[in-house]
């Protein structure tokens, strides 16, 4: 039979809500199948796989997790900290990147104590490289990238920024991007970038950009598949 319960798990002092689905008999316990940890990606990301930032629904988590049980594969997949039931209670300029990789492994750690022995990860775009962190921390089977990126964080921004914003304003701001990533706090900049150049934004991306995911997956010794 099909069964999909709510899962949750506690980071820091906050909880967080998440959807197990797997399947068993009547009366027996649902953790005898593989299971596969989704890990959303950047942004304020559902279970489901929706984004606030993004009109309507795409739903692409939960469809995943269906198929893969067709395939007679669990997953769990949960709301990202202060999004959907998830709770944060902190503030921005206390996150740091590798504060996700702390979520991931305490969901994992929650999956474990359910009895599951064959634990997997799938990370979606930023996800994969969290999911490369967290294969590191943990003793699980396997890990999958779905669409991640193989470079640095630092080296996309700079190339995005390089396609996006007038040339008058690229040398600045580039310029400010060194400053974060070398540990210079950055007070003053074009208040449109602030969703990218935010004082209480700048610790995260610092910590963000100490990883590059083609060493961080060269680090593994399990089975890895790349989409």
């Amino acid at each position: 039979i099909r069964v999909e319960e709510e899962l949750s798990f506690i980071w820091n002092n906050d909880t967080l809500y998440g959807t197990l689905l797997s399947q068993g008999k009547e009366g027996k316990k649902i953790n005898k199948l593989p299971v596969v940890l989704i890990i959303p990606g950047s942004g304020p990301t559902d279970r489901d796989g929706n984004s606030q930032l993004i009109p309507g629904t795409n739903n692409s988590f939960k469809l995943l997790a269906d198929s893969l049980l067709n395939h007679g594969i669990a997953t769990f997949r949960y709301d990202k900290m202060g999004v959907g039931k998830s709770q944060f209670s902190g503030t921005e300029e206390d996150l740091r990147f590798e504060d996700n990789v702390e979520i991931a492994s305490n969901a994992i750690q929650a999956l474990k104590k359910l009895g599951f022995k064959k634990i997997y990860i799938v990370g979606h775009s930023q996800g994969s490289l969290v999911g490369m962190l967290t294969a590191q921390q943990n003793k699980v089977k396997g890990f999958i990238s779905l669409e991640g990126s193989g470079i640095n964080a630092y080296t996309l921004l700079q190339e995005q920024l390089k396609k996006n914003l007038p040339e008058e304003m690229q040398k600045s701001t580039l310029q400010k991007m060194d400053s974060i990533k070398n540990g210079y706090p950055v007070t003053k900049y074009n208040p449109a970038l602030a969703s990218l150049l935010r004082e209480s934004l700048q610790p995260y991306l610092r910590s963000y950009f100490r990883y590059t995911p083609t060493e961080e997956i060269a680090k593994l010794k399990i089975p890895i598949l790349i989409i």
